[in-house]
């Protein structure tokens, strides 16, 4: 290929260049894009003569002789992008350029004063590679690359210069070395191209290639899911990625729905809170798109006060968010504005697009881990409450861990009445003499809330209750500024009321510790009715034990009233059954001998002790029957026993 082919191959490719700055212009119309576009122009046209290699007497063409001049006051332009470009450097390229621009087009010879421009490039360009180097070791991702590209292409460009100026006539007569400036020049086009207009593959890999980095050099702090070392973290890459001041987060807070931005040790003056419904702020946040805010008014105040507080020039916004949640603003604050734009915020999305994944996964984990602490504690107290049957000891195991979950100043148990729908405090450990003097536990309206929905622990700040609650002056002279309800219920009943609060210095009741009360309670409902019902089970038990005592005793006695009962009538049956025994044998042995007189005695007495027997046995058999029956106390006629005694008697 021939030089002068190469030479047109060069101007083409320069020229398609400067059309791509210029349609990046048309397109976004902002005033880095207007630089960069004039920095090819100038390129461009300075490459317009097709011999300018040959030919130096061609500079004299006012259009590459002011293209020429003009490029290193214009790379200049870029650099205030990043970097704050002090008065004097400014005032030395403007004259520099104009100056240039006058001996490059009065002369063609090589003299002091083209000396002098020689040194006006080498200085200007010189700065301008440095600003560009430093730039790209503070940046990362896609800018990173691109300022060192254009350094690369600025370096190229100048030593092409440098190689071809002083030893034209020597490159000229030698075609070997005539390639040397047309190779810088070709690398000087290569890296323009990729630094100013890389292809979107490329900036892709770039970002990812950041991504991954950002994803691998997460410190320990932020693998543990530690949600404040993720913020921390983010706002670190965000200003390594992007030529910052510094990057703050503003976290949104559920409560008040207020942007909270947590300031930095550096800068104290950050901490304010921001509404996420006004101003341009709000669009950014319910538009869920990055923003870069190029004038200090874009964001109202807040942008005002930065702008006075850290000489900030431009503000990167870019929310943290998911697809389903968004969890807050990265605010990044620059002193100048970037110089690629869009591809800071294409990669600061991707940095807050990930770190809201992990948001949202430390919200799980933190979750997870509380919902764990809760099990672990309510298994703890279930575990307790179940080694105890005793009511007492299930009260004092309900209160001891209720304080030890909730750090709270005292806890207290109130019975409900079903029929008058009214609490009674039962029991309490700690400061509770404040709330013993309550008429009712809660405000009426809370109260009515309770008692509809039985199921739902309830929050009471007493300042703020006092103006509905006539007893809350009560508690503030007892210093209790929270306190916090659980309903106790057992099979779908009301039984009373587990309370916790806060007294003086501790801290408040919060939300969160809801949960976990109303976890407590519902063990210690069904460990309190077990204990109710152990304590009944014991009752009945003791009033057994007293009966089976007295029917014990009761028939102790009898068997003691049977004992002698028994002797007393083996003794009566002894003597007549004796006598009828011995007469009988009597009779028996010597009956042929007995005179009949005697026999006759011997078995009239035989008659009458037979007689005995049947009486006694009689008695005995009226006696069993009148034990088995119940016996009417009634008034008694004596006369008529006595005859029928007689009656019975006469025999004998």
């Amino acid at each position: 290929m021939s030089e002068a082919t190469l030479t047109l191959l060069i101007q083409i490719f320069f020229w398609a260049l400067a059309l791509l700055a210029l349609a990046g212009l048309v397109r976004f119309r902002d005033r880095s894009r207007l630089d960069i576009a004039l920095v090819m122009l100038s390129i461009a046209l300075a490459l317009t003569p097709p011999a300018w290699y040959n030919n130096f007497s061609l500079l004299q063409l006012t259009p590459s002789t002011l293209a020429i001049a003009a490029h290193p006051y214009l790379l200049l332009r870029l650099v205030r992008y990043f970097r704050t470009v002090r008065p004097p450097v400014h005032r030395f390229a403007l004259i520099g350029m104009i100056i240039s621009a006058t001996v490059l087009t009065v002369s063609t010879e090589t003299n002091a004063f083209f000396v002098l421009v020689l040194g006006y490039f080498i200085a200007v360009e010189g700065y301008a590679i440095i600003s560009f180097i430093r730039a790209a070791r503070v940046s990362s991702g896609v800018s990173r690359w691109r300022l060192n590209l254009v350094a690369v292409g600025i370096l190229s460009l100048l030593l092409a210069i440098l190689t071809f100026v002083p030893l034209r006539q020597f490159l000229t007569s030698s075609s070997l070395f005539t390639f040397i400036p047309v190779s810088l020049t070709l690398i000087a086009g290569a890296a323009f191209y990729l630094g100013f207009a890389p292809p979107r593959w490329l900036r892709k890999y770039w970002q990812l290639r950041e991504l991954n980095h950002f994803l691998h050099a997460v410190p320990a702090q932020y693998a543990g899911m530690e949600l404040a070392n993720v913020v921390e973290y983010l706002c670190l890459a965000a200003r390594r990625s992007v030529d910052s001041i510094t990057a703050v987060a503003a976290m949104l807070d559920p409560e008040t729905e207020q942007l909270i931005i947590s300031p930095t040790n550096d800068f104290p003056e950050l901490e304010t809170q921001l509404s996420a419904a006004a101003g341009r702020l709000g669009r950014v946040w319910l538009e869920r798109g990055p923003y870069f805010a190029e004038s200090h008014g874009d964001l109202g105040q807040f942008g005002l006060r930065l702008s006075m507080a850290l000489r900030a020039n431009a503000l990167l916004t870019v929310p943290i968010a998911t697809p389903v949640q968004t969890y807050g603003l990265l605010i990044v604050i620059c002193r100048q504005k970037p110089l690629f734009v869009d591809d800071d915020l294409d990669l600061l999305s991707l940095l807050t697009a990930q770190t809201a994944r992990t948001l949202s996964y430390s919200h799980l984990l933190v979750s997870e881990r509380k919902a764990r602490t809760h099990a672990e504690i309510l298994a703890q107290v279930a575990s307790r409450l179940s080694a105890n049957l005793e009511l007492e000891q299930t009260v004092e195991v309900v209160f001891e861990e209720t304080l030890r979950a909730t750090n709270s100043s005292f806890a207290a148990i109130f019975n409900y009445n079903t029929r008058e729908q009214t609490f009674q405090l039962w029991h309490g450990v700690g400061h509770f003499d404040g709330i013993s003097q309550l008429r009712q536990p809660l405000p009426t309206e809370q109260m009515q809330k309770l008692l509809s929905s039985q199921s739902q622990p309830v929050l009471v700040n007493v300042a703020q209750a006092a103006e509905e609650w006539p007893d809350a002056a009560i508690l503030n002279q007892s210093g209790i500024h929270s306190l916090a309800y659980a309903p106790l219920i057992y099979k779908q009943k009301l039984m009373g009321l587990l309370s916790i609060g806060a007294i003086g210095e501790a801290e408040p009741m919060t939300d969160a510790e809801l949960g976990l009360l109303q976890g407590i309670a519902d063990q210690a409902a069904m460990a309190i009715q077990n204990g109710r019902l152990y304590r009944e089970v014991q009752d009945y038990n003791d009033e057994l034990e007293s009966r089976v005592a007295q029917r014990t005793a009761a028939l102790q006695a009898r068997n003691e009233e049977l004992d002698a009962f028994a002797h007393t009538v083996a003794h009566d049956l002894k003597m007549p059954i004796s006598h009828i025994v011995g007469l009988a044998e009597t009779v028996t042995n010597k009956f042929d001998g007995l005179p009949k007189t005697d026999l006759m005695r011997y078995l009239e007495i035989i008659q009458k002790s037979g007689h005995k027997m049947s009486s006694i046995i009689d008695a005995l058999l009226l006696l069993a029957g009148v034990r088995e029956m119940d016996v009417p106390v009634t008034p008694l006629d004596m006369a008529a026993i006595i005859d029928e005694a007689r009656q019975r008697l006469a025999h004998l």
